[in-house]
């Protein structure tokens, strides 16, 4: 699509906007023509042309590689909604808020760029794309209206603030947040909070935003959170042949290998969209499918740093590495695995030129090496492809490759770093940044004993020690402590049999982000059943007289006496679901004592 069709298309969107929401046509016309029209153009290129994971090296049309992901969202572990891409009013039609949680490679980001488009090109209402891993601190000093103002108006000067209050009072917007998960540690509860009062201040508009699990997207209320659903097997052969339109050949060559009986045991992980990418990527030189998620990656680096015979239209090409009389591949790995550590730790995917000198530098003393940074940079971009330019900052082509790299230096280390990384460094990073997902899983693969030993059981153990007890309403309360900083309860609409849940203050305590790979349930089940629960058992306001007279507001936090809350759900059986939680963890640290007292004993008998 040539510029000319975009611009096109985003003057058709304006006046055509213009012409549906005429109650506010002063103010669209001010805030299209003032900063929004360049700003919509300027997004429509960016996203219409863009790379992949297979398509590093070259920019390619997005709805030639598109495939229509589907999202779902489950209610009692059943599928009550499903949305394929294909309708934005059908999408919203369950809530204004939506949320979408998926695994790394889930395609999460493609997801939201499509949408993007659609409501470009829908004419029904205005969408603005915030890449939240780009926002800057230095950037955001006060509000998501002074970001938009700056970020999508280009600091346009506004008469009023009338112009802005009146366009989101109206409902005019459809604002997609990628990445919550990838929100810089040093202000994103301020960001989470502003984002929350700016939802409440204008509640009509719509908002879609993306995340990992296991990283507390869930405080905002209001969301209906959907779940990426993975590939079925029709859908990963129409993938490999939308990718690979261009070359028949090879495509038919993957789906005959991915067919294959023997393979059907492995085949669970080409439902990932990245993982797919990835075999496609390395086919010609990896043409079996890996039976461990780490071994795609491997797979990758391989591939891109010695042979990189990656996917073009043009056919395969190689380009002369730079640094290859003084760095073999082995220390090129090396390095790339300091580089992610040092990064990961710092909280950053996206470096400048700045950081990575330093960084180098740093490496350099470490490995006791020496390299030509420009050169090395260059290599990394241009002859493997291993780092990609995004504007003025480089990235690995997926983050989950920088965590691999992480990963395998932790595995590498000898044992007292190991618990040193397990025990301190690894809590800390856990507190900032939260979204260990895929961390966790290529741990489990790579270090499975020390992962399990040195770092998940001191989570479940400290759990189960902190809650348990052998008083019901102790127990309760501690339990409580952990999971809520605040429960607000009104039991005036017990009778009236309405919601009477008015407010909850999620905390997160270490165990939760053990979800991703441990099926504890969802802590929130005991608050969020309590009403019905109260309800069939004909708990009403003239129960609780003695409790709280004048039916007030009963209120459990932190610091003050929770005997309320705490009565209320031994009267609606919520002992029965923390004794089951405490099971569920209870059982899980002696399946993995027993484990490990095994693996070791079989080490040990070896030596």
């Amino acid at each position: 699509m040539g510029n000319e069709q975009v611009t096109s298309i985003v003057e058709t969107f304006s006046s055509q906007l213009i012409n549906r929401l005429s109650a506010i046509k002063d103010e669209i016309e001010f805030f299209i023509n003032n900063g929004y029209l360049d700003y919509a153009q300027n997004m429509k290129n960016k996203f219409s042309y863009t790379n992949t994971f297979l398509y590093i090296k070259e920019k390619v049309d997005f709805y030639e590689v598109y495939f229509p992901l589907q999202i779902s969202y489950n209610e009692r572990n059943k599928e009550k909604y499903n949305w394929d891409g294909d309708n934005i009013d059908k999408l919203f039609e369950i809530s204004n808020y939506i949320g979408v949680i998926g695994r790394a490679g889930s395609g999460k980001s493609m997801i939201t760029k499509h949408l993007f488009l659609q409501a470009l090109k829908s004419n029904q209402i205005i969408p603005i794309y915030i890449e939240l891993r780009s926002v800057n601190i230095n950037e955001y000093d006060g509000s998501i209206v002074d970001y938009i103002k700056k970020k999508v108006l280009n600091n346009f000067p506004i008469p009023n603030d009338r112009i802005l209050n009146r366009l989101f009072s109206y409902g005019a917007f459809l604002f997609i947040l990628d990445g919550y998960d990838e929100i810089n540690s040093k202000f994103k509860r301020k960001l989470a909070e502003d984002l929350d009062s700016f939802i409440d201040k204008y509640p009509k508009n719509r908002f879609f935003m993306t995340s990992r699990p296991g990283v507390n997207m869930e405080i905002f209320p209001r969301f209906i959170c959907f779940s990426t659903k993975t590939l079925t097997m029709d859908q990963v052969i129409s993938f490999v042949n939308i990718q690979l339109k261009h070359d028949n050949i090879l495509a038919s060559r993957i789906i005959e290998e991915i067919s294959k009986p023997q393979n059907g045991v492995y085949t669970n992980y080409l439902s990932n969209p990245l993982l797919l990418s990835m075999f496609i990527l390395t086919y010609n030189s990896h043409p079996s499918i890996p039976k461990k998620k780490s071994t795609f990656y491997w797979n990758v680096f391989d591939t891109l740093s010695t042979k990189h015979d990656s996917i073009t239209k043009q056919g395969g090409f190689m380009h002369e590495r730079k640094t290859s009389k003084h760095l073999d591949i082995d220390d090129i790995n090396k390095i790339l695995q300091w580089f992610s550590y040092l990064a990961l730790l710092e909280g950053y995917c996206f470096f400048d030129n700045s950081y990575i000198h330093e960084k180098f530098e740093l490496i350099k003393e470490i490995l006791n090496i020496q390299f030509n940074n420009i050169d090395l940079i260059d290599d990394l971009n241009v002859a493997t492809g291993i780092l990609i330019t995004e504007g003025i900052y480089y990235r690995f082509p997926h983050r989950s490759i920088q965590e691999y790299f992480a990963v395998l230096l932790v595995c590498k280390q000898n044992t007292d770093n190991k618990i040193s990384f397990y025990t301190n460094r690894l809590p800390i990073y856990e507190t900032k940044y939260g979204n260990l997902s895929n961390l966790f899983e290529l741990f489990i693969e790579l270090d499975n004993l020390f992962f399990l030993k040195y770092y998940v059981q001191n989570i479940l153990k400290d759990f189960y020690a902190t809650v348990k007890s052998s008083n019901e309403s102790e127990t309760i309360n501690n339990y409580l402590k952990q999971f809520f900083s605040k429960i607000s309860v009104n039991i005036n609409a017990l009778d009236k049999k309405k919601a009477f849940i008015q407010e909850i203050g999620f905390r997160y305590p270490r165990i939760s982000i053990l979800n991703s790979f441990l099926d504890f349930g969802n802590s929130r089940v005991l608050i969020y059943n309590l009403e019905e629960k109260a309800i069939q058992s004909n708990i009403t306001t003239k129960s609780f007289e003695n409790i709280m007279p004048n039916n007030k507001i009963l209120v459990f936090t932190q610091n003050k006496s929770n005997l309320i809350i705490t009565e209320l759900l031994q009267k609606t059986d919520g002992i029965l679901y923390v004794t089951k939680y405490l099971n569920k963890v209870k059982t899980e640290i002696e399946r993995i004592d027993k484990m490990l007292s095994k693996e070791e004993n079989s080490i040990t008998s070896f030596f």
